[in-house]
């Protein structure tokens, strides 16, 4: 989640949260809807999976509200909620992906950088970001959860590994693996000389 929500989401609030404030509550239901479902979007790659699974997600979130201990940041704790419900829905329906199409919802879509202007550029822009999408949608469950945390949420090593509960190394080594499965599968674009993201 942005820094600027850990800056509202502190401990005096989150205390009034615990105690029941409704109003601390909604606040914080309105703070963390939309990078929860951004999340969720980019685990499932199918935006009514997504919606689902973030609404979900933030009924856990609020009902396991009082068994926040501070151990993490906050947005850390409801991202691995989150994050830990969605792996869950893919694990029960044993999931087939989807890739994404461009869309608006997911502030950092279409994120390619490409020097050309105009409409070609444009074009090609979004052919390579569907190829990219495409790319992080097949890979397996586990690489694809290290790069959507990592390139698309901004989380550093130590927070990912805090979400996931896994050792910062096993992170580290998920997503150089992941990159190289992406390398392999996008050579043909790099051959093509049109831009990696």
């Amino acid at each position: 989640m942005p820094p600027v929500m850990d800056d509202l989401l502190n401990e005096a609030f989150i205390e009034r949260c615990k105690s029941g404030d409704k109003e601390a509550l909604s606040t914080l239901l309105a703070t963390i809807q939309k990078p929860v479902y951004n999340l969720c979007l980019r685990l499932l790659q199918h935006r009514e999976d997504a919606r689902d699974a973030a609404q979900e997600s933030l009924l856990l979130i609020c009902r396991a509200i009082p068994q926040f201990r501070g151990h993490s940041k906050f947005s850390t704790w409801a991202y691995r909620l989150a994050t830990n419900h969605c792996i869950d829905r893919m694990r029960k329906r044993k999931w087939t992906t989807v890739p994404l199409e461009p869309h608006a919802e997911v502030h950092s879509e279409g994120a390619i950088p490409w020097r050309g202007n105009g409409p070609e550029g444009e074009v090609i822009r979004k052919e390579t970001g569907k190829k990219v999408r495409e790319a992080i949608a097949a890979l397996p469950e586990h690489y694809r959860t290290v790069v959507a945390l990592y390139h698309l949420d901004d989380l550093t090593y130590s927070e990912i590994a805090d979400v996931l509960n896994l050792p910062k190394k096993t992170v580290e080594t998920r997503l150089y693996r992941a990159k190289v499965m992406l390398r392999e599968s996008l050579r043909d674009l790099s051959e093509k000389g049109e831009p990696l993201p």
